[in-house]
């Protein structure tokens, strides 16, 4: 992603007139001065087995479909959408080029408490917003769909996505009685952005309902909230030029703005079926290899919602399941509560009911101190490390500390070793502590590293595994490094994934790990991992990483992947040729599971305590075999894993495509002899 002033963003085009707008990832990326734009030329590939659509970029070479998993070549023949479009962020949009005007993070927030503050009975707000959308999920149990919305400012990869639990708490919960909100969201995916709880159906023209499962409040306080969105949740906007021949346009916008001033008087169920033949009729004269590409729906189906007052008597406290789908076998993550739902592989519209083949009471995903988090479990003894959503939590304190600038960079062996608990707030994780001190005990004894070199994050400690500690000690690990120097980079904790939009994932998606404050400090990507400890490497340093995480596959980036049934080693190089290998050092990484895999804690081994799977397995491994190789330390890892599925997790094998719920993935920076010894 270069910067530039003439950027063109990321956008899905329908045709050279008529573009989505799709919401990228938050990524590491360098803060923008914003007389400044990034540049981005972004495509989406359609799989002709399942019809579902992948981002991709102009240098993506192969693809694993985002659908049904199938492996996509990008060529000629492929139905494709291409060239993404101008978004000037603001060197010439009016009002952008003063600096308290720009549509930042912290500029959209202070300005939505200033739409309702102070409002009283007659009064009449508006919020409008046009730009980039996005979703990313949600385990608060207050999503019907499973995904929670989000609103993209022009900061967005640096400050992070401003979530629909926010905007309710900021412009819907406060309006008192007599006071009315008007909200027209021009964005992607913004369907239930407000997460107000009434939707109006077009087609059986009733309001149905929408209220969250969880019964988290999100109702007003005793005002209107009302809300014209551009699309469904699973759905993408566009901007074109279809109607004004000349400039372009939100589709949305333009059509709400001429049934407005063409149809005096206009009632909300006329304006909202207008805006409905519109674009229908715009897509079908000037999108329709769109409509094709989208399994032949138009692109965006105008979503009017509205909110009347949350009903007296209390919802009963969701329990988590996950149903699957018969027709792609995806499993897709509902509530007890939950009556219909969009499948998250295929799109096929599925009713929740007896029938369905489901996952009943997966985790424990209830608020509160004891709560077990968000964890697929094998069984009751097995957690799955599944990584949650950035809401807008209550920002927790822990305490950060200089000293990590001040430990030494001794030459020969030094180790980083981060357990995160989460330990105050409700997905808190019980194996952590133990595969830290389990790890540590490994270096000292096994590996003779010197009890000074290896350093420890978790929340006991006096360096917590904040974001900003994790940063300063990665980059304590590098430091000075020099030829004959070994490393070590442990991490126990959660791990997530997010679309990537800078062509350098072959999935599409980038890997992250979750800091003990990431809800509000944002995760940390695989990118800014890998140009923090695996470029920097000099030559004759080496760099073993150990992730005992969610979807921690290729969370380091690394070029190549080794197969175990294959016994070869496999290209991960990104396709946009992005910089990710070393200075001519050496970094391997043992991930915990594949990228799109659950890891797990679990008593399975110790019968005692809580552990990581892979972290156990791992360490068993090298401590039951001396001289242990790289490859039958693979080997071994899966065998364990295997072996404890099969005795205590067949249901969750047969849930899942009979696929165990994780196989620990070997990763390197260059292909190498995998039958040497493994050391540290």
């Amino acid at each position: 992603m270069q910067s530039g002033t003439d950027s063109k963003s990321f956008r899905y085009p329908s045709n050279k007139k008529c573009l989505g707008r799709l919401g990228p990832n938050t990524s590491t990326a360098k803060k923008v001065n914003y007389s400044e734009s990034d540049l981005m030329g972004d495509r989406a590939v359609v799989c002709k087995q399942c019809t579902k659509v992948s981002s991709v970029t102009n240098l993506t070479e192969t693809i694993r479909c985002h659908g049904c998993g199938k492996l996509i070549s990008i060529g000629k023949n492929e139905l494709a959408i291409s060239s993404a479009a101008n978004m000037q962020f603001d060197t010439d949009a009016k009002g952008f080029q003063d600096e308290a005007n720009t549509p930042t993070k912290k500029n959209i927030r202070a300005a939505l408490k200033w739409l309702t503050k102070d409002c009283r009975a007659g009064d009449s707000l508006v919020f409008y917003f046009s730009g980039h959308g996005s979703r990313q999920p949600d385990f608060n149990g207050d999503e019907r769909d499973g995904f929670d919305e989000t609103i993209c400012p022009v900061d967005f990869r640096t400050e992070g996505m401003i979530l629909d639990n926010e905007i309710n708490e900021t412009i819907v919960r406060p309006l008192k009685r007599g006071v009315t909100l008007h909200a027209i969201i021009d964005a992607c995916r913004s369907g239930t952005v407000l997460d107000l709880a009434y939707c109006y159906s077009t087609t059986q023209e009733k309001w149905e309902d929408n209220s969250p499962p969880s019964g988290a409040p999100k109702g007003t306080s005793g005002g209107r909230a009302i809300c014209f969105s551009a699309c469904e949740d699973d759905q993408l906007a566009a901007d074109t030029t279809a109607f004004s021949r000349k400039e372009m346009v939100g589709a949305m916008t333009y059509s709400f703005i001429r049934a407005i001033r063409d149809n005096r008087g206009i009632t909300y169920r006329d304006l909202l079926t207008s805006m409905h033949k519109d674009i229908k009729e715009a897509s079908q004269a000037g999108c329709l290899n769109l409509r094709r590409t989208f399994n032949r729906t138009i692109l965006q189906d105008f979503f009017g919602q509205g909110l009347k007052l949350v009903q007296a008597e209390s919802v009963a406290p969701a329990k988590k399941r996950a149903v699957v789908c018969k027709q792609c076998t995806k499993a897709s993550s509902v509530t007890n509560l939950t009556e219909t739902i969009r499948c998250h592989g295929c799109g096929k519209l599925i009713s929740i009911g007896k029938n369905e083949l489901a996952i009943s009471s997966v985790a424990n995903m209830q608020s509160g101190t004891d709560a077990k988090s968000f964890r697929y479990p094998f069984n009751k003894n097995c957690l799955g490390r599944l990584g949650p959503n950035t809401s807008t939590a209550k920002k927790v304190s822990y305490s950060e500390s200089d000293s990590i600038n001040n430990w030494k960079a001794t030459p020969g062996k030094r180790a980083l070793l981060c357990g995160v608990t989460y330990n105050k707030q409700k997905y808190k994780l019980r194996g952590t502590i133990h595969d830290v001190n389990s790890m540590r005990n490994l270096l000292l004894e096994k590996f003779n590293f010197p009890r000074s070199s290896v350093h420890i994050l978790t929340e006991d400690e006096a360096n917590p595994p904040t974001k900003k500690n994790i940063r300063a000690a990665l980059q304590w690990l590098i430091k000075d490094c020099q030829a004959g120097d070994s490393l070590v980079f442990y991490f126990s904790g959660h791990g997530l994934r997010q679309p990537d939009f800078n062509g350098d994932e072959r999935d599409g998606f980038d890997e992250t790990i979750c800091p003990v404050d990431f809800r509000t400090e944002g995760m940390i990507l695989d990118n800014e991992i890998n140009e923090t400890i695996v470029r920097p490497l000099m030559h004759g340093v080496t760099l073993n990483a150990i992730i005992d995480a969610c979807h921690s596959g290729t969370v380091l980036d690394l070029a190549y992947c080794y197969s175990t049934n294959g016994e070869k080693w496999e290209d991960n190089s990104p396709p946009s040729g992005a910089p990710k290998g070393t200075s001519g050092g050496r970094a391997i990484c043992f991930s915990a599971c594949e990228d799109d895999q659950l890891a797990a804690d679990t008593t399975a081994f110790s019968r005692k305590e809580m552990v990581g799977a892979m972290t156990y397995t791992f360490i068993r491994a090298i401590r039951d075999n001396p001289g242990i190789t790289y490859r039958n330390l693979l080997t071994s890892m899966h065998k364990d894993i295997k072996e404890a599925s099969q005795a205590g997790c067949l249901n969750l094998r047969r849930i899942f495509n009979r696929t165990i719920l994780q196989e620990p993935l070997l990763s390197s920076s260059e292909q190498f002899d995998v039958k040497t010894e493994f050391k540290l």
